[in-house]
């Protein structure tokens, strides 16, 4: 019974990263190479594995103990994991830092709005995943 009632509440807690992120299940079973019933069983049923919570976790910016336990923070817009995550674009290539500057460019002139910002969200979202080489 308490392992069904762990299984509910996980289940919760992926729909909600799922449905809060924006990205679609066809989206996230293509970047972690998996059916998108599987995706749909997680918000139904919460069985998952661990290596795909980290995946979610990545994919929908969840920090990943709160997806598997429902332990500490919800996001991953923490300090500590934000600068991780922007010094990890910086290292991948020269674009990516650029992009990364304009952003913060645009966003302190005030020229990147909410709702450019979820515009741009929605259209980098749907770009097809680059398939594994």
């Amino acid at each position: 019974m308490a392992n069904n009632l762990k299984a509910a509440a996980r289940a919760k807690r992926i729909q909600e990263a799922i449905d809060t992120s924006g990205v679609r299940m066809s989206r996230i079973a293509d970047r972690l190479d998996v059916a998108r019933t599987s995706v749909l069983n997680w918000k139904r049923h919460g069985g998952i594995q661990a290596e795909h919570i980290k995946g979610l976790a990545e994919i929908t910016g969840f920090n990943f103990w709160w997806l598997a336990f429902g332990e500490g923070p919800k996001l991953g817009n923490d300090k500590d994991i934000l600068e991780f995550t922007i010094q990890k674009m910086i290292e991948t290539s020269p674009e990516h830092a650029a992009l990364l500057h304009r952003q913060a460019q645009m966003t302190a002139s005030g020229a990147l709005t909410r709702k450019l910002a979820k515009a741009l969200t929605r259209t980098l979202e749907a770009i097809p995943a680059k398939e594994p080489t």
